[in-house]
This record gives structure tokens, C-alpha cells and sequence, in this order.
């Protein structure tokens, strides 16, 4: 793999025989699409809990996928809930900037837009 995306003299001969005799022994590591990616195991890196706020969610409609695109988006879509990296939310998009910039009308700080 690193022949193919690396092409020329990106890394020296003796730093690609020791790369490619490493992606052999850890390859379990490696993965190649979504279908093959894990986690850390929870005994070393327990689980995050982040605190939140309860809220009321609000809902705008989505932004319209064009017609050319519509089935590629969806394969796309279905690849990442199927991996896991997508996960189901009844959230819709983000909030405008404007809206964000209208609260803090004021203030020198817009680092969050």
C-alpha cells in the first residue's frame, strides 16, 4: 500500500522493508474500511461520561440533497450506520451563525463561528 500511494523517493529502501515488515505483524491493527474499525479496549481507556444539559431540541428541515448526487449520498450514509460511525439523532442542523452572532452582538470574541 505504501508502494501505491507513495510513489518515488518518499521513503528510503531501508525505512520501506522496515514499514512494510511492520504492517505485516500489526495488521490486525489496521483498518482498511469502516466495517473493520474498533475501540480501545475499556480496561485501558475507560469510557468518556460527559455531562449535558437537558434541552428541548429544536428542527429545521434539511438542507435538499441534489437529484445527480441522491444515490450516492444514501450509499454513503448506509456504509457508515452499518460501521458504526454514524449513530441515530433526532437533531437537525446546526444552529446559524447569524443567530449566533446576533447573542453576542457586542463581543470581541466570535471564535466559535
Amino acid at each position: 500500500i505504501i508502494d501505491k500511494v507513495h510513489e518515488g523517493d518518499f521513503l528510503q529502501p531501508a525505512e520501506r522493508e522496515l514499514m512494510h515488515e511492520f504492517m505485516m505483524k500489526h495488521e490486525d491493527g489496521f483498518a482498511w474500511d469502516d466495517s473493520e474499525k474498533g475501540h480501545f479496549r475499556e480496561d485501558f481507556f475507560p469510557p468518556v461520561t460527559m455531562p449535558v444539559i437537558v434541552h428541548m431540541p429544536w428542527v429545521l428541515r434539511n438542507m435538499p440533497i441534489p437529484p445527480g448526487l441522491y444515490d450516492k449520498v444514501v450509499e454513503c450514509v448506509r456504509i457508515k450506520i452499518e460501521s458504526g460511525a454514524y449513530e441515530p439523532s433526532n437533531s437537525g442542523v446546526p444552529p446559524f451563525t447569524e443567530q449566533m452572532a446576533e447573542s453576542m452582538g457586542g463581543r470581541a470574541c466570535y471564535g466559535c463561528l
